[in-house]
């Protein structure tokens, strides 16, 4: 490598990367109870963006732990994931739906693993340079943080919809209850019912 690290200094960039992490997990589940898991995931993919970047780019060890740490900040979407899915499912069926998406997760992390290592052959073969290759292997994580950052922004056909609603399972649940008159027509028969102002729900923050 032309950065010319130490295995002192990959110990530390694993560190770091870990300490960002944990540290991070807490912050965004603060910021997902002020803005929503939709809005809190997109700002930490943003936040967590020019670091993807700076890392192609480092000369010197100091810089390559920093940009580790700040990477492993982005691992923190882990919360963001789990808060938005508690919000989607209703409750009968929520543990599966997490237990899913965490699963998914760590499938995502061993895909990444696996596939990496093939993008920088991809890379060393096109180009013959080892220090050039494992830059531009970052470009994979760039691309996926930036659709994912912009899908994430945009409303979804979910995020129209309650939450008990958007569940499939949940759903079908709905269907199966007995219609219910509208307390205001059991209150009051003589007196039209209003409809309620429709409120933004949690997930379409």
């Amino acid at each position: 490598s032309a950065i010319n690290l130490e295995r002192s200094d990959i110990a530390a960039a694993n560190t770091a990367s870990v300490s960002g992490t944990i540290i991070f997990r807490l912050i965004t589940g603060v910021i997902c109870d002020k803005l929503g898991a939709r809005k809190g995931l997109a700002a930490l993919l943003i936040f967590t963006t020019p670091a993807i970047i700076g890392i192609m780019f480092v000369g010197e060890a100091g810089g390559f732990i920093v940009c580790r740490m700040l990477i492993g900040c982005s691992l923190a979407s882990f919360v963001a994931c789990q808060v938005w899915c508690t919000q989607q499912f209703s409750k009968n069926v929520v543990g599966t739906a997490n237990a899913t998406a965490g699963g998914w997760g760590n499938l995502g992390g061993g895909v990444a693993n696996l596939l990496i290592p093939l993008v920088y052959q991809v890379f060393l073969r096109a180009t013959g340079s080892e220090d050039a290759s494992w830059r531009l292997a970052f470009l994979v994580p760039l691309a996926f943080h930036l659709v994912g950052a912009a899908g994430r922004r945009t409303h979804t056909r979910a995020d129209t919809h309650p939450p008990m609603a958007s569940s499939p399972f949940a759903a079908a649940r709905l269907r199966e209850r007995p219609s219910r008159a509208p307390f205001s027509a059991v209150a009051a028969p003589g007196l039209a019912a209003r409809p309620s102002p429709s409120r933004p729900t949690i997930a379409q923050r």
